[in-house]
């Protein structure tokens, strides 16, 4: 099984027993009982803790505005 996170991420806790994050992905840990395992670093408090793949899921990425998309794109301008 291989890991679905990758280093960077960013996700938070799903399960009572790791507190809700969010959590940056600092590196991937070998599985525990066949379960892909990482090193996460909480953006909150600044603790490590082993996070194991089914306590935790990603963080929805916003959309960027239209203008961070193609800052230096021409408006037509309608008439």
């Amino acid at each position: 099984m291989s890991h679905r996170y990758a280093v960077g991420d960013v996700v938070v806790g799903r399960s009572l027993a790791v507190p809700p994050g969010p959590y940056l992905i600092v590196r991937l840990l070998p599985p525990v009982g066949g379960e892909p395992q990482y090193h996460g670093r909480s953006t909150v408090d600044g603790h490590h803790r082993a996070l194991l793949e089914g306590q935790i899921k990603a963080v929805a990425k916003a959309e960027p505005p239209p203008e961070a998309v193609q800052p230096n794109a021409r408006r037509r301008v309608l008439q």
